[in-house]
């Protein structure tokens, strides 16, 4: 595949460090309101939204790792 195929893909380690630390950057952010919120829920409720705040951040974190190249692009696809 030619290089300027995939030039949308973070490539540089710089690039591809700032996309994981952004990535887990806002993970934390939703997962600290996501705490705040269980607050005022069930704890069944609390439960059953940290479970789905998981899934998602695993989903994104796929996502993220997925679009990388390199050793990040070989664990998003694991």
């Amino acid at each position: 595949m030619a290089r300027g195929d995939d030039s949308s893909l973070p490539t540089g380690r710089v690039r591809r460090t700032a996309a994981v630390g952004s990535a887990l950057g806002g993970e934390g952010a939703r997962y600290a309101g996501t705490r705040a919120a269980n607050l005022r829920r069930s704890p069944e409720a609390a439960a059953q939204a940290l479970e789905r705040r998981h899934l998602e951040a695993a989903e994104r974190m796929v996502e993220t790792l997925g679009r990388m190249k390199g050793a990040a692009m070989k664990i998003g696809q694991l």
